[in-house]
């Protein structure tokens, strides 16, 4: 046997021993994930609520969704739009020292919460609610929306990963990635795009 032939047997082994591998791995993330799926969903529910609420602190001086809710209803009733509002009145309910304060706060929040989305993804693979209950809104994108860059390289590396394995679909992955790269651009998704005459940008997603 001529060194081409062998190192192409090699190479052959090695490939199909790499692929046996990532499925054994993939399938014993799966029944982690199945095991733990309550504990898991219970943590990502209580880091989504700690993600929106010290947004809706930093943007209304307040959490309380019923506070905000009777604000966005009333200036909704009276005609205005909420996008451009917010676009153009950046301080509108809260201080520029009350808002930088909290967004100290925020910032360790979203590290943290990345670490630990990190730990999970490697530990279970991407772990979304869908994966036990179709019908459960249950889902990391919206921790994923405000990526901490400290983890970038490693998450974007198990989300391509997660691609591959179909527990991750496309769109949320190129939305996901336009995240990590500091929202440069427009994600690769469908969306209609509408530019305001405020100078403004309004993004819809298909």
């Amino acid at each position: 046997m001529n060194f081409r032939r062998c190192f192409v047997l090699v190479f052959c082994v090695f490939l199909a021993f790499c692929q046996e591998a990532a499925q054994s791995d993939t399938e014993t993330q799966n029944r982690l994930f199945e095991q733990d799926a309550p504990k898991i969903l219970a943590e990502i529910k209580e880091m989504l609520y700690q993600d929106q609420s010290i947004r809706r602190l930093e943007q209304y001086g307040t959490s309380d969704t019923l506070v905000i809710d009777s604000i966005e209803n009333a200036l909704v009733t009276a005609g205005i739009d909420l996008d451009s509002l917010y676009v153009n009145n950046n301080t509108l309910f809260t201080t520029a020292r009350f808002k930088d304060s909290i967004a100290q706060l925020r910032n360790l929040q979203d590290e943290r919460h990345t670490k630990r989305l990190v730990e999970l993804i490697s530990k279970y693979g991407y772990p979304s609610g869908k994966r036990i209950d179709s019908s459960s809104n249950i889902d990391p994108l919206l921790i994923l929306h405000h990526p901490s860059l400290k983890y970038k390289d490693t998450l974007l590396a198990l989300l391509t990963k997660e691609l591959k394995a179909k527990r991750l679909d496309t769109f949320n992955y190129e939305l996901i990635k336009w995240d990590l790269g500091g929202r440069q651009g427009l994600p690769n998704v469908p969306m209609d795009v509408q530019h305001n005459s405020d100078g403004s940008t309004t993004i819809k997603f298909k």
